[in-house]
């Protein structure tokens, strides 16, 4: 209603301003490398949903049918797990009918977990034969992640539905012990455990958490240890822990001598991070690191972080070009580059003050301003 009583408040022929934001978004969008336009729209649907709900399901209804064109499964997977999260905001038969297409499309987003955990809680009637379509739909060569999702799915109908759930269970198994699986040994025997558990009641096992943990660093104890003491053994240690060290010397309550020094501090960290493998971790620390230089006024090695910045997000994802429609992680592809922008907005940074040009962070930072203009307001980001 306020939305309407606005529109009307505008002179004849007057354009709302988020309506003249969101054709800049769209226009870059259709400039992005594949998976990140994908993203672009998805994004703009969020940021204008509260108050332009039509709006918002045409974007994410181009955001899918362009999604369901690419080949890879895993993009599929991330990028419609997104669509059908935003769509369920704006209109939820809507996305109850994206999660039935998702079945035979995207096997192994996390959305047909999440929609099935809902199917259960909320239409237990139609539990049954939901669950019967993700046994018959598993793929015939399974993947590992495609095999998990189904263990995920048993587990939760486990008490509900017995019966299918031993079928699916055995489903599973035999997928997992047939020759040409393309998982490894270890992978094998961890989804034949899994599988176990499932039937003894158990939770299905996650891996990635301790994955992650074994990935991590050890980073050596500084307690006690003066400013040149700390930076001396950074110096010795692997890349991302001689970062983190680094990094804590640039804490507001640590006593750095002079802001030149932290300047000098925060650029020998930047020049570390290209060692990094080009993933999130090296998003995160330029990122931060370009924005410290900029505020500490060392705008020559701010520029240098921003050139860094943008071969990292061409690496990142592949997309030295315009044919980039594979996502090889698990993580929506746009969500380090929309960090960056929120947190550079939250400074009152603008891309091209670093002398950072990017179309995806472009569109970005526009996203960020149609959300202001179509609500008035905007997310703040606190990560850094």
């Amino acid at each position: 209603m306020l939305a309407t009583y606005a529109l009307l408040l505008l002179a004849p022929g007057e354009v709302p301003e988020w309506k003249l934001l969101l054709e800049r978004v769209e226009a870059l969008a259709v400039s992005e490398p594949p998976v990140l336009g994908v993203d672009t729209r998805i994004r703009a649907a969020h940021a204008i949903a509260s108050k332009q709900p039509g709006e918002a399901r045409r974007l994410l209804e181009d955001a899918a049918s362009l999604t369901y064109s690419f080949t890879d499964a895993n993009t599929r997977a991330v990028l419609l797990n997104d669509v059908y999260h935003e769509m369920a905001q704006v209109n939820r038969a809507a996305a109850e009918e994206l999660a039935a297409n998702m079945v035979w499309s995207a096997y192994r987003a996390m959305a047909l977990r999440t929609h099935f955990e809902e199917t259960l809680a909320r239409k237990p009637e139609s539990a049954a034969l939901e669950f019967a379509q993700l046994i018959s739909a598993l793929p015939s060569k399974a993947t590992v992640e495609e095999v998990r999702q189904l263990l995920y799915c048993a587990q939760m109908a486990r008490a509900r539905l017995p019966d299918l759930t031993k079928e699916a269970l055995a489903k599973a198994r035999g997928a997992v012990k047939d020759r040409g699986f393309p998982g490894e040994t270890a992978e094998r025997e961890e989804l034949l455990a899994a599988i176990a558990a499932v039937e003894a009641g158990s939770p299905v096992p996650d891996e990635r958490n301790q994955k992650k943990k074994d990935e991590e660093p050890e980073t050596p104890d500084v307690k006690g240890m003066d400013e040149d003491e700390v930076v001396a053994l950074a110096r010795k240690q692997p890349p991302l822990a001689a970062m983190a060290m680094l990094l804590s010397l640039l804490e507001d309550d640590k006593p750095v001598a002079t802001q030149a020094r932290r300047s000098a501090i925060a650029w020998e960290a930047l020049e570390l991070s290209p060692k990094l493998p080009p993933n999130d971790d090296r998003l995160v620390v330029q990122s931060m690191l370009t924005r410290r230089l900029f505020t500490y006024g060392d705008l020559e090695h701010a520029a240098a972080g921003a050139r860094m910045l943008a071969e990292t997000y061409q690496r990142r994802y592949d997309c030295e070009s315009a044919a980039c429609t594979t996502i090889k992680l698990n993580d929506n592809p746009g969500e380090p580059i929309m960090d960056f922008a929120e947190y550079l907005l939250d400074n009152g940074i603008r891309p091209a003050d670093l002398g950072l040009h990017h179309i995806s962070l472009d569109a970005r930072v526009l996203v960020l301003d149609l959300e202001k203009a179509a609500t008035g307001k905007r997310k703040r980001f606190g990560l850094f």
